[in-house]
């Protein structure tokens, strides 16, 4: 699937995909690099166990969380 903003998506990686590979990084405000910090940190990985890397992280801490999309 080409990179790009999915039409209908409803996963938190969808303003993560449209961001493109090569940037001026000086042109991105701090809340738009925020956005896809948070946006890649709550996207669910295989390796994890289909679990977030925040959820990975707090686990590894003695936390269990769950995180539900409305």
């Amino acid at each position: 699937m080409p990179r790009g903003k999915r039409v209908g998506s409803k996963t938190p990686t969808a303003d993560y995909d449209a961001v493109p590979r090569q940037i001026d990084i000086d042109k991105v405000s701090d809340e738009e690099i925020q956005d896809i910090v948070i946006s890649a940190n709550l996207t669910p990985r295989k390796c994890l166990g289909f679990k977030t890397p925040f959820q990975a992280t707090l686990k590894e801490l003695g936390k269990d969380v769950q995180i539900r999309f409305a």
